[in-house]
């Protein structure tokens, strides 16, 4: 019998809503996506693809490079989007702002360890953890890039689950803590505003994990 292993988005989806849980883990109902995650996906497909190559290089790719990356991976995932209202074309120049500035005002300052590092930790609870971490810095932070149409709140990282299941699992593969864990959020361009940067840091305190996990304890039996 194979272990049960949860990620963060699971455990979001099933203390949101059961039914919406049963939809998509037990029935594996698929909801075509939307315009935002559609944007936000091809976004961090360019802004990974970039800090990959730093890695490997040591130099960021140059910004036409990084809006080849992202254009393929939004075409290909515009044809199962679900549209509605919103505009591909629009959308997709939405993304191309995102995408300059990310390029330009946070990728020089990045030095990355890792990018979209998968892992998964065995519990003695009778489930494991998974998941993939965005990125960490060579000083010891954790960092997910969010592509969001207004501003983070300054507690964002007190209040999310991610944060502290990244920030749990970092120090389960490497036997120390992170330094802690940022929000870089590239803010949607608005009538008044361009596109623009916000970023939001903390330090996952032992009582947000112990929440969690007993969080995750009581998902686990619901679903048994």
């Amino acid at each position: 019998m194979s272990i049960k292993q949860y990620n963060q988005s699971e455990i979001n989806t099933y203390l949101k809503c059961g039914i919406q849980w049963d939809f998509r883990y037990m029935q594996k109902i698929k909801i075509p996506p939307r315009a935002a995650l559609t944007v936000g996906s091809s976004v961090d497909a360019g802004v990974t693809r970039n800090l990959i190559t730093k890695i490997q290089t040591g130099s960021d790719l140059s910004l036409s490079e990084v809006f080849d990356v992202y254009s393929t991976d939004f075409d290909i995932r515009a044809k199962e989007t679900e549209w509605g209202e919103d505009n591909q074309g629009e959308q997709k120049d939405m993304g191309v702002k995102l995408v300059t500035v990310h390029h330009e005002n946070l990728a020089p300052k990045i030095n990355p360890e890792t990018v979209q590092e998968t892992f998964v930790i065995e519990t003695d609870a009778g489930y494991n953890i998974g998941g993939t971490i965005n990125l960490t810095t060579k000083d010891g932070m954790i960092v997910d890039t969010k592509t969001a149409k207004s501003k983070y709140s300054e507690d964002a990282v007190h209040v999310s689950n991610q944060p502290i299941m990244y920030d749990f699992a970092y120090e389960a593969l490497r036997g120390k803590k992170a330094k802690g864990f940022r929000y870089d959020v590239l803010i949607k361009p608005t009538k008044t505003m361009g596109a623009r940067v916000q970023q939001v840091e903390g330090v996952v305190s032992q009582e947000s994990r112990e929440f969690l996990f007993n969080s995750i304890n009581n998902v686990h039996k619901a679903i048994k």
